[in-house]
Formats: structure tokens, sequence, C-alpha cells
């Protein structure tokens, strides 16, 4: 098995730190959605939905609108009503359509929910 960093700089093994380890400096780390920000100009309340989606770092569906298998997400919807895009379909539509144009969002089959990619 090939030898992963270290970016710790603590040898749990032998439980002490490692000398002379250059350590991973986290604060210039990029995350995927900064990347896009800095590639493409969008829309407030398109980054709104990609900072929500990445906060919860996950892959699953979100649902905005119910159908008889699925259930609607509550936190997302309260966020989409906050961003007054539930009740604006050609809002929400357009937003939508900016994120998948730059590749972050995947719309469900249903075209009732959302994940990031």
């Amino acid at each position: 098995m090939s030898k992963l960093t270290n970016y710790s700089a603590y040898d749990r093994d032998a439980q002490e730190y490692i000398k002379d380890v250059k350590v991973a400096d986290s604060s210039n780390s990029v995350s995927v959605i900064e990347k896009v920000k800095q590639e493409y100009q969008i829309s407030d309340n398109a980054q709104k939905i990609l900072d929500w989606l990445e906060k919860r770092n996950s892959k699953e569906w979100f649902y905005y609108k119910s159908s008889e298998d699925k259930k609607r997400d509550t936190a997302f919807n309260m966020m989409l009503s906050r961003l007054e895009l539930l009740n604006d379909e050609r809002k929400l539509n357009d937003v939508f359509t900016e994120l998948l144009e730059i590749k972050n969002i995947d719309i469900s089959d249903d075209e009732l929910g959302v994940r990031l990619l």
C-alpha cells in the first residue's frame, strides 16, 4: 500500500509528533465551490444554493417538491423560500439552469429534486 501524506504531523502508532514534516496549509486550500466561483460568475441565489448543498457534503437528493414516493426536504424548502424562489418557478428554474450549465448540480429524472455533483 502506498504511503499517505500525514497532514496532522502526528504519528498515532508512536504517539508522537513527527519532526521536519511539511504540514499542509489548509488556509490556502480551495474547495470545489470556490473553484466554481473563480471560473464562473454566478448569481447570488445560485451561490447560496451551492453553499447550502456543500455544507451538507452529501451526494443525496434534496427534493423541493413531493410525489407519491418522494418526500420534500423541509430544510431545503425553507432555504428556497427565504431566497423567494420556492413560489416563483421561473426564477427557480433559471437558478437551476445556471447551476446545471456549470455542471455542479444534477436534477432528478422526475424534476422534483437536486443534488450536488
